[in-house]
């Protein structure tokens, strides 16, 4: 199932139940959000307006009211300290991503087999307007012109769920993941502030939005010996395709990053590309998870690859890359994708993570299941 597809679907059977009537919608979605925490260890506080109240948070910074998600792990015990993980959705759609039953129940089920520590998650709405639409435009989770999105996580956000719950204050026990648009935010963030981040994950993220080449061709496949750097902007170019349906890029750019000469330079500030030459992390201080399937729609996967390439002369930043052949923007590749980020961070999250073998390039191509899968298949469900 392509992941236009299966957004469509999703939202055709949301449009279906609001037909039906609000209260049975809100019924409804009360009901999701019980049956999801019925079946896990852990629980999901919800700080939305999704599921019959409005819990949401107060942003003077967006001057709005916004949508947020914590998941506590199996026996949260406030006396603890627990890992935190920050959790970035993609485009077309919103913090409802986070409770995919093939990404957070999977986590639920690591904890509950000691694969992974018990940790805290959260994930706040990158969407521009805070609106349960489908072509809601993404913020990037960056500074930019529909509003400050990158302030809100970091100032607003994160103090908010340190305040309420029992966070380590340690480094090397904080994540920060992304998802398509969310992986470009995410990288971004854990590059300009290392200060909070040891990990990074990016799953089919636009991590490089200057990518080019020789040809002007961001469509063609990485190659070390056509890459460039672009330096212009067409706000008609074709960036990807879903089946017949041309992306072009003013759709994403334009909300974020303007339309004019500006295009250029705002997106040089926040490209974790970019970022990853002009901020020069410490040997080590960072480690990077980049998935990608290998055909990818909107051709993420030269994005983390060229990423990885530039990476080989920042000892700073360790990549590890994980491909998927023959998978595409799909959302059967972005749940495959989060399984296997939840097991590599699980491993390095630990009080005693496993030693890094050397500051080169580690790839696993096509992670397969291994046999942890096999326990977390056997696992007790409550």
């Amino acid at each position: 199932m392509s992941f236009l597809s299966s957004i469509l679907r999703v939202w055709l059977l949301v449009g279906l139940a609001c037909a039906c009537g609000a209260p049975d919608h809100a019924s409804a979605a009360q009901d999701e959000l019980a049956a999801i925490n019925a079946r896990m260890a852990g629980r999901i506080v919800d700080c939305t307006h999704n599921h019959g109240a409005d819990r949401r948070i107060e942003s003077r910074v967006l001057c709005q009211r916004r949508d947020l998600y914590v998941y506590l792990p199996p026996c949260y015990d406030p006396a603890r300290c627990y890992p935190l993980v920050v959790w970035c959705h993609g485009a077309f759609g919103d913090e409802h991503a986070f409770l995919d039953t093939a990404q957070i129940d999977y986590l639920d089920r690591l904890i509950r087999c000691g694969a992974a520590p018990p940790m805290i998650v959260v994930c706040a709405d990158g969407t521009i307007k805070g609106e349960d639409r489908l072509l809601s435009k993404h913020s990037f989770y960056v500074n930019g012109c529909s509003g400050r999105f990158q302030d809100h996580l970091l100032d607003e956000v994160l103090p908010l769920v340190i305040g309420r719950y029992s966070i380590d204050p340690d480094r090397s026990r904080h994540a920060i993941v992304g998802v398509s648009a969310g992986g470009f935010g995410a990288l971004g963030i854990a590059l300009k502030h290392r200060d909070c981040f040891a990990y990074a994950v990016s799953h089919a993220g636009a991590i490089n939005m200057r990518y080019d080449n020789l040809n002007h061709a961001p469509l063609e496949d990485f190659s070390p010996c056509t890459y460039r750097w672009k330096d212009y902007y067409r706000p008609r170019q074709v960036i990807g395709r879903f089946a017949c349906i041309p992306i072009r890029a003013k759709m994403y750019v334009k909300p974020v990053f303007g339309s004019g000469p500006e295009v250029i330079p705002r997106v040089t500030c926040n490209n974790p590309a970019d970022l990853l030459l002009r901020t020069a992390p410490l040997p080590g201080e960072l480690d990077v998870l980049l998935s990608y399937g290998d055909e990818d729609n909107l051709n993420f996967d030269a994005h983390a690859q060229s990423f990885a390439h530039l990476a080989r002369s920042c000892p700073g930043v360790r990549v590890y890359t994980a491909c998927y052949p023959g998978m595409g923007h799909s959302l059967d590749y972005f749940r495959q994708s989060n399984q296997y980020a939840w097991r590599w961070l699980g491993q390095r999250m630990k009080a005693d993570p496993p030693a890094a073998a050397n500051i080169a390039q580690a790839t696993a191509v096509a992670p397969e299941a291994s046999a942890m899968d096999e326990l977390l298949s056997a696992a007790i469900v409550r």
